[in-house]
């Protein structure tokens, strides 16, 4: 780990590619699965901010802190809340380099998307 944390203590996370299908998708959610894999890779790991989506984290971490549900939404962002408070020191997120290709969280159709992105902002 480059932060100097003690393995167990970390999160890794694959860049995601929201590239499943996209190209018998319309535009607007060609540039929203682009905009989606650049915000991954050049601001969540980069940064450490949080995970999203597909994530490992060590049993040890979730020993100490709590296991996640993977049916709830927006776990990633709690759950990283949760094992910062429960180590008492950041829980960094480190670049797992093995690209995983997702399929869009968004609509079909631009009525689709928008309610979709309505969804996400109620969670």
């Amino acid at each position: 780990p480059k932060l100097g944390q003690p393995p167990q203590m970390l999160v890794w996370q694959p860049p995601l590619f929201y590239n499943w299908n996209l190209d018998e998708r319309p535009f607007f959610n060609r540039i929203t699965g682009i905009m989606r894999s650049m915000m991954m890779l050049g601001g969540l790991i980069a940064l450490n901010l949080n995970p999203m989506s597909v994530f490992s984290y060590p049993l040890e971490l979730g020993a100490k802190a709590g296991f996640i549900n993977p049916r709830y939404g927006v776990d990633d962002i709690i759950a990283k809340v949760r094992w910062m408070c429960a180590t008492s020191e950041k829980v960094p997120v480190e670049l797992l380099p093995v690209p995983v290709i997702s399929g869009p969280t968004i609509g079909a159709t631009f009525s689709e998307e928008y309610n979709e992105w309505a969804r996400q902002i109620r969670r």
